[in-house]
């Protein structure tokens, strides 16, 4: 019975219709149950369900596993922990980055996206937790040998060195390519791809405007002919 508009009104089915409830079973089953499971009277049709569920129940339960031949990413946190003090900023942070891959880590102020940065070119160390750079473990070193295995950051704040020219900033932070380096940064692609550093590079670093700043920021992490570009509010 139902009430529709403050009357009550009695919806019989129709005759010749099992008012029992019903307990569906997956055509697929049928192979377990056998072809006679649709002129199964009602009490047969709930054991041979029941039956198929505890064998249903007992099967292992498939675990993921890692696809093969898949790269090495080139970049991994895993259960990262930081403090600051006695400030627990860090809390079982983890992702991988793959080659050729683009990842963005995305949190309101305060949520630990720059001290990730800094936990994985060594700025920060970690509490506890696994900085892994081709599979090599960082956790331990020092900013100038991950920055040696090809991770380069691009900080917050610009960070450039004002005193000295466009030129200066680029060259101070040049280093050779690693081997098989299809397309080395130099001096040249830079310009190149910032034209405007071209513009100002005898220049002081402290006149520029800020976006200036920040394609010289870019620049010179290039320059460092890194595997791994981290960008810290770009």
């Amino acid at each position: 019975a139902t009430t529709r508009g403050g009357v009550e009104r009695d919806f019989a089915p129709p005759s010749g219709v099992d008012r029992r409830p019903c307990f569906a079973t997956p055509w697929r089953e049928s192979r377990h149950l056998g072809r006679r499971s649709a002129a199964m009277d009602y009490p047969a049709r709930k054991a041979a369900i029941g039956r198929e569920n505890r064998v249903q129940a007992r099967l292992p339960v498939p675990t993921a596993r890692r696809a093969p031949n898949l790269p090495m990413p080139m970049l991994r946190i895993e259960d990262l922990n930081a403090f600051y003090g006695d400030s627990h900023v860090l809390h079982g942070v983890s992702f991988a980055l793959g080659e050729g891959r683009l990842l963005g880590l995305l949190g309101r102020n305060g949520a630990g996206k720059s001290t990730s940065m800094s936990v994985a070119v060594g700025l920060v160390p970690p509490k506890r937790g696994k900085v892994a750079v081709f599979g090599k473990n960082v956790s331990t070193f020092s900013p100038e040998r991950i920055s040696a295995e090809g991770v380069a950051l691009v900080p917050q704040g610009r960070r450039i060195f004002k005193s000295l020219t466009v030129r200066e900033n680029l060259i101070v932070a040049a280093r050779k390519p690693p081997r098989g380096a299809a397309a080395p940064w130099d001096l040249q692609r830079v310009f190149q791809t910032f034209p405007r550093l071209q513009e100002r590079h005898d220049q002081s670093a402290g006149s520029l405007s800020g976006g200036e700043q920040q394609m010289l920021a870019i620049g010179r992490a290039l320059m460092n002919n890194p595997r791994v570009l981290l960008m810290d509010e770009p």
